[in-house]
């Protein structure tokens, strides 16, 4: 058995028994699970494959005990801005499964994603009971920084994934293999690693630069036009929302990352990014092809929300009545793709009105993001204002890449959603969880010396 099997059961392990004492350690757990599934990397053998995706089924069933055994939980209820986003959440997976059941065109596919929907929904439940302090969010945070490079630390030292047609691809996730699904990923860890670079503890800042160049590098190789307009929106919502003093760290953070990525990129990388971003806003004589099979798709997908707007059941685009509205020359049905944009995939499977439940979830979560930023800025706690504003970018980030990828079903919206409730619960705590002594003085580690209190808002 290798080095990399032994330490991932070493630390399996080891998470495992800490879930017992604390249970955000479950977190970490489950993630470890996503990120690197013995099954589907290199390292993977013996009883390790064995189990398959159960793994994934095992560290839940160990962090659902250790949430139920933890002692800090008084209630099984999550905090009050957490409500309305579950109740959403729950009303879209209900939704689903009615969708399921009665007009899914493909029941069998249907079922996988239903499956991981309401898995998805168990998972934030979970880590809403289960993170309840400063540390149990860090513990989050970092499950999320860590686990998107040690993807990059498989690619870059140990050879994993592979290069098509210049992009890499192939990697051990079970979002998918392509490279459009690993770009927006890693920029999740990316950002919050970028937090770490300018407020981390001395040891905490050169672990986020180790982590953000690796995970820069790695993004750059996956070269996907909808990633990197993602994170130049993403980078121009950070400078202009950004309040008082954290507007410069927004900006000294936009143009070190700009820096970096072309001190990173060779000239033929540089001259491929450029090429495949400016195709994506050419004509259509100087449109590439897959620039415009993209748009095919979005056409095709309209029309079959056009014509079904309740829904088809899960990734019902890519079932034959999907294809059937693509009518494009030169493409045959034994490939069939989803529709390139998470919104209109969404629509297609599981209807407009699944659309409109999860958006405003997530709309909930983001404003939940803006309580907290505004308790900050009051309380004079510049680093946790920065660190809202970078959860409140990796939001931006994702919305502007799932336009091109068809990823809003994915397992790390949850993961976000978490992050902006938590964040909420960790420095804009509600009357009835802490006294308002406790919430003038909230988290004394992140408030800052008054010669560095925020000025107003910009």
């Amino acid at each position: 058995m290798s080095l990399h099997a032994l330490a991932w059961i070493a630390l399996f392990l080891l998470f495992a028994g800490l879930t017992f004492r604390r249970s955000s350690w479950g977190i970490p757990l489950y993630l470890m699970t996503f990120y690197a599934n013995p099954r589907l990397w290199w390292w993977g053998e013996g009883a390790l494959t064995a189990i398959g995706n159960r793994w994934s089924l095992v560290a839940a069933a160990i962090f659902a005990a250790g949430v139920c055994l933890d002692k800090r939980r008084k209630t099984w209820s999550v905090s009050p801005p957490a409500r309305p986003v579950l109740l959403l959440l729950v009303l879209y997976a209900v939704n689903a499964t009615i969708v399921h059941l009665l007009l899914a065109v493909d029941p069998q596919e249907s079922l996988k994603w239903l499956d991981l929907l309401w898995k998805g929904v168990g998972l934030l439940f979970l880590m809403l009971l289960a993170v309840r302090d400063d540390f149990d969010f860090k513990i989050l945070l970092y499950a999320v920084l860590l686990g998107g490079t040690f993807i990059c630390c498989e690619y870059y030292f140990f050879g994993a994934g592979h290069f098509s047609k210049g992009r890499l691809e192939n990697l051990g996730l079970p979002a998918g293999n392509s490279s459009n699904f690993y770009a927006p990923l890693l920029s999740l860890s990316a950002i919050l690693g970028g937090f770490l670079v300018f407020f981390g503890k001395r040891h905490e800042r050169l672990l986020g630069l180790f982590c953000c160049v690796l995970l820069s590098e790695t993004i750059l190789q996956c070269v996907s036009r909808g990633a990197f307009l993602a994170l130049l929106v993403g980078g121009a919502w950070l400078v202009v929302t950004a309040k008082g003093r954290a507007r410069s760290y927004a900006v000294a953070a936009i143009l070190a990352s700009a820096c970096g990525a072309f001190a990173v990129m060779g000239e033929m990388h540089q001259e491929k990014v450029i090429s495949r971003f400016s195709t994506s806003f050419a004509s259509e004589e100087e449109r590439d092809g897959a620039a415009q099979s993209r748009i095919d798709r979005w056409q095709a997908a309209l029309a079959m929300i056009a014509d079904r707007p309740i829904g088809s059941g899960g990734n019902a685009f890519k079932s034959k009545l999907g294809w059937s509205y693509f009518d494009v020359p030169g493409y045959d049905e034994s490939g069939r793709y989803a529709a390139q944009n998470g919104y209109l995939n969404m629509a297609a499977g599981w209807g407009v009105q699944a659309l409109a439940l999860y958006l405003a979830a997530i709309f909930l979560a983001w404003r939940s993001v803006r309580h907290g930023m505004s308790f900050s800025l009051r309380r004079g706690n510049l680093r946790a204002l920065f660190l809202g504003s970078c959860i409140e970018t990796a939001l931006v980030v994702q919305l502007v890449a799932t336009v091109f990828i068809s990823d809003l079903r994915a397992e790390w919206y949850f993961w976000w959603i978490a992050i902006a409730l938590t964040y909420e619960r960790v420095f804009a705590p509600a009357a009835e969880e802490v006294s308002e002594s406790e919430a003038v003085d909230v988290r004394r580690e992140y408030v800052l010396d008054e010669r560095e209190v925020v000025g107003s808002p910009a």
